[in-house]
């Protein structure tokens, strides 16, 4: 329920600004920079509400058991955005499951050193070693290989809110206005 609210207010609070938007436009700030506006808000409304289901995700999954796993296969993909992607097996109550994960490595930065840092992932992750898997106890087959939360997790999150907050100002900036000028017609 408190994450349904965390959702459904920002949009709300989105909506009545929009609506204030459109109703009047008060001091030179065009429908160009409202539809920024909008599209800066509802960007980093997303990101931040995605950040945050990983966040809370990943805190949950500290306490998650621990069962060990296999290497089944790791390489790297992309043509653009290398990342490594690591396939892995483990079993849990005699039920065997296979995931996979790219490591959460963002897919940013000169072409060339994104796909050295992939193979340098890779590396890490040979076929048959073995490697510490904790998976979901309510649901075995979501599983993570490694206990954190990486930073681009966070650096997501951040950027979410942030873009969210130039948005809503510039939507309240265009929305109520400023009084005018001493002297001036409103």
């Amino acid at each position: 329920m408190t994450l349904v609210l965390y959702i459904l207010i920002p949009i709300a609070v989105l909506a009545i600004l929009v609506a204030l938007l459109l109703k009047s436009q008060r001091f030179g700030l065009g429908r160009r920079t409202a539809l920024v506006a909008v599209v800066l808000a509802l960007v980093g409304a997303w990101l931040t509400i995605d950040g945050s289901f990983a966040l809370i995700e990943g805190f949950q999954s500290r306490n998650w058991p621990i069962v060990p796993g296999v290497v089944v296969d790791s390489r790297v993909e992309g043509t653009r955005a290398f990342h490594p992607e690591v396939v892995y097996e483990y079993t849990v109550d005699g039920a065997r499951y296979r995931d996979s994960t790219s490591l959460q490595q963002p897919s940013f930065g000169g072409r060339r050193r994104r796909k050295e840092v992939a193979e340098v992932e890779k590396g890490l992750y040979s076929p048959g070693e073995e490697v510490a898997i904790l998976y979901n106890p309510e649901n075995p087959a979501v599983s993570y290989l490694g206990r954190h939360i990486h930073w681009s997790v966070y650096g997501r999150t951040g950027t979410g809110a942030v873009l969210f907050g130039v948005g809503l100002c510039f939507l309240l900036l265009v929305g109520f206005g400023r009084s005018a000028a001493p002297g001036t017609d409103p």
